[in-house]
């Protein structure tokens, strides 16, 4: 599966996520694509496509980043295209999709939709799937933590 982040805010991210090998980077000019994507208020998820601002062609990772790996480097004012291998149920000895309720007295924040939204933030009673977070520890504040649910 492959897995694009856009990243258009100093400094660089290091981005943590299962197993992935870096596909290539590209280029984009982040003012025409804020300028086209107005962002949302804090909180609501938003991630559209930057492909149509890209000012070059892509550029494949350099030697040293080749490999497999758990982290990857995503440069501002660039498109780093990922390929994911996510491990299966039986790989992992659990099912990462399995629904964890939330114990009392626990709190699990998530970005919710416009409906669902009070002060920008949901706290849902179950969790699921793979965690995706910036290796910048504070950012793990700022939606920079999140959840992916692989589905067929």
């Amino acid at each position: 599966m492959g897995r694009r982040q856009h990243h258009t805010v100093r400094p660089p991210h290091p981005l943590h996520l299962a197993r992935l090998r870096v596909i290539g980077r590209q280029p984009i000019l982040t003012s025409a694509y804020f300028a086209a994507n107005y962002p949302p208020r804090f909180g609501v998820r938003w991630a559209p496509s930057a492909d149509a601002f890209a000012l070059g062609p892509e550029q494949g990772p350099p030697q040293w980043e080749a490999g497999w790996k758990d982290t990857v480097e995503c440069p501002t004012d660039t498109i780093t295209r990922v390929l994911v291998r996510w491990p299966a149920v039986a790989e992992l000895g659990f099912d990462p999709d399995a629904v964890i309720p939330v114990p009392p007295g626990a709190v699990a924040v998530s970005p919710g939709s416009d409906a669902e939204m009070t002060d920008g933030m949901t706290e849902p009673a179950e969790i699921r799937g793979y965690v995706w977070h910036c290796h910048n520890l504070d950012h793990a504040d700022h939606d920079m933590m999140q959840r992916i649910r692989v589905q067929p």
